[in-house]
């Protein structure tokens, strides 16, 4: 059976993806957009070949995400949702990427041109996340402003959250959700109420509300430094891709709880998931 996981950038040289590509031939590793951003911001030949140190002996078996921006504008309601967020032709670039470079390593120069205007590009998109995870930061304590003192003892205690505290969850993603969508080319699936959920807006939506608990939880403490909080940003991308998929493959444990309580929160309002995932429940859910 086929399994596909997203994999977190901090395993992507990990003997432990190694293991589990070559115990499962159904495994399949998705690389998210982010990701790519992380290797090519290194700006360095042996980054890269670090990097691809695992993956490249598994070409067959990686699935690469399109952008957030074209995963935004795809209609839920698409029977083939999963499909569609994936890019077509990923093994014989990648397999053209290890030759890329192995030249690289030896200096040739028009790969070095190519390496450079990739490693430019990712410094651009770093800053523009920069931007949106600033954005993000500076949402949290109005998202806090919606609990009481009661609620956020609950959040940092691991108390049950009332029905009072979930209705607020989710009322605050919807809310998000319709800013979320304003710029973008939506479809009908997005406004339906069966398939909403499954929108990529509405899981980052959910998701910030949900990385909201978690700053909560943690002391309400805010990130003094704005290249932590694009960490923070791409630990949520992560957890969102995840949903879709049989789970996010990481050994961070913001990313890891933020990933597990997403999926929590979509199963509890009837959203697709992906296949294998173990049952579980949202932190506080009683």
């Amino acid at each position: 059976m086929i399994q596909r996981a997203v994999v977190d950038s901090n395993m992507l040289q990990a003997p432990a993806l190694r293991s589990w590509l070559e115990d499962e031939p159904g495994n399949v590793a998705v690389l998210p957009d982010y990701l790519w951003l992380e290797i090519y911001k290194q700006q360095t030949v042996a980054g890269l070949e670090a990097a691809f140190s695992v993956i490249r002996d598994f070409p067959d078996r990686l699935a690469v995400l399109k952008s957030s921006g074209e995963l935004a504008n795809l209609d839920p309601s698409h029977p083939d949702l999963i499909e569609q967020m994936l890019r077509l032709g990923v093994a014989d670039e990648m397999r053209m990427m290890v030759e890329a470079i192995s030249l690289a390593r030896h200096g040739e120069p028009e790969t070095m041109a190519q390496l450079q205007e990739k490693w430019s590009s990712a410094t651009a998109h770093m800053a523009g996340m920069l931007e949106g995870a600033a954005d993000i930061i500076a949402s949290l304590p109005e998202i806090a402003e919606i609990f009481t003192a009661d609620e956020i003892r609950r959040c940092r205690t691991n108390c049950c959250y009332t029905t009072e505290m979930f209705e607020k969850i989710f009322g605050a993603a919807d809310q998000l959700y319709e800013t979320f969508l304003q710029p973008y080319d939506f479809k009908p699936g997005h406004l339906s109420i069966k398939h909403r959920y499954d929108a990529y807006l509405y899981r980052t939506a959910l998701g910030v509300i949900i990385y909201a608990l978690w700053w909560i939880r943690s002391g309400n403490q805010l990130p003094k430094r704005l290249d932590r909080a694009r960490n923070d940003f791409i630990d949520l991308g992560f957890a969102v891709y995840g949903s879709y998929f049989a789970g996010l493959i990481t050994d961070d444990a913001k990313a890891r709880w933020m990933h597990d309580n997403l999926v929590a929160a979509l199963r509890m309002i009837g959203a697709r998931h992906g296949p294998g995932m173990n049952r579980m429940s949202l932190d506080g859910a009683c």
